[in-house]
């Protein structure tokens, strides 16, 4: 299993649960490369599991901020297969991180589950925004990556799952190159980049750039003062609402310290366009790639389990402190009264998750 948070979030919320309930989705070919015009039906229609779609789209297009919301997905390995009570208890640990700090009427999220790919993909949408003082509100601002990898790696120790950790996923570190062989540079550097990606790594352009930019021994070839020029009065023109300047279709590197064109190669797969995102990726990736070839120990593992479990709740109830002295709001209501419709929705105070703690404070 999984936690992947999507990149984009200042388009319309209606667009965004669109796309998370469409029938319908783009098409692609083998090469992963989108097929204007076409779409494809899922075989298997999307499910809202919890949350209100039309309250969520509601909130995102009310929102006058930049960001608007957040999305991604908890994915499961297409051997995991989880329990339809698994897949609860994983949504509700998963409130229970994300919102840590927060009562349960100060934050709107909606859950659909996918299966149309092979595998179970529980999509979520949330507004960035905190319902009671209409305060900004990100639950994966930057450097949240190691707090959810946490709450990831707790969940698959304890119930055997896939994990992208395992030594057959991780991604390849430092690579060395035969620069005598141009075919195996640019090989070694797909696996690289691909690796990234499905570990949760390499999530756009910036990323892929930053990820060859530290590769030994190799460097990227620079632009000339005409293509910089060009560029720049493109970008000027963009600037101004004219245009929009044409994207990169392929990233050029070369031996560090050449110039000539032996020991120069293009990259012009489609992850490395600069309109490319890891969202399109896996979008177009066919449910029976990544399965093991090889049977795996599929236990779990109790003991790992306990130890992960204690360190991500010290890490979330040091979230939820910050979290509740940056949204506490006045109250009005004892803490343990019910509400008036009984409802354990996104309203209650107190939910004691499967961490076994407490994590709204």
């Amino acid at each position: 299993m999984m936690v992947r948070f999507f990149t984009h979030g200042d388009g319309s919320g209606r667009a965004a649960v669109e796309y998370l309930l469409a029938e319908e989705v783009a098409a692609y070919c083998e090469d992963r490369k989108r097929i204007a015009g076409q779409t494809v039906r899922r075989d298997v229609l999307p499910e809202v599991l919890s949350g209100d779609p039309e309250l969520t789209r509601a909130l995102i297009d009310s929102n006058t901020r930049k960001w608007r919301y957040t999305s991604g997905v908890v994915a499961f390995h297409t051997e995991d297969d989880p329990s339809q009570a698994q897949q609860a208890a994983v949504i509700g640990d998963f409130e229970e991180a994300a919102f840590a700090g927060l009562e349960r009427d100060q934050a709107n999220i909606l859950w659909v589950r996918h299966k149309h790919m092979g595998n179970v993909e529980l999509h979520f949408l949330v507004p960035r925004v905190e319902l009671h003082g209409n305060r900004s509100f990100n639950l994966a601002p930057p450097g949240s990556e190691a707090y959810f990898n946490a709450f990831r790696d707790y969940w698959n120790a304890r119930e055997g799952w896939i994990s992208p950790k395992e030594p057959s996923r991780k991604r390849m570190v430092k690579p060395v190159f035969d620069f005598g062989d141009r075919k195996q540079i640019k090989e070694t550097i797909q696996t690289l980049i691909v690796q990234q990606i499905e570990v949760g790594d390499i999530r756009n352009h910036s990323d892929v750039r930053a990820t060859l930019a530290e590769l030994d021994g190799l460097e990227f070839k620079p632009l000339t003062d005409k293509q910089l020029e060009k560029r720049r009065k493109a970008d000027a023109e963009e600037a101004r609402g004219g245009t929009p300047r044409k994207r990169d279709t392929r990233i050029t590197m070369r031996i560090a310290g050449t110039s000539d064109s032996l020991n120069t190669f293009r990259l012009e797969d489609r992850i490395f366009h600069e309109d490319w995102t890891a969202d399109e990726y896996f979008a177009a990736k066919p449910a029976s790639e990544g399965r093991d070839t090889n049977p795996r120990d599929r236990s779990p593992d109790p003991a790992d389990a306990e130890r992960l479990r204690a360190a991500f709740v010290a890490s979330a109830e040091r979230r939820a402190a910050k979290n509740h002295a940056r949204y506490a709001r006045p109250r009005t209501l004892k803490r343990n009264d019910p509400r008036p419709d009984s409802h354990p929705g996104r309203g209650t105070v107190s939910v004691v998750s499967t961490f076994g703690t407490d994590l709204r404070i």
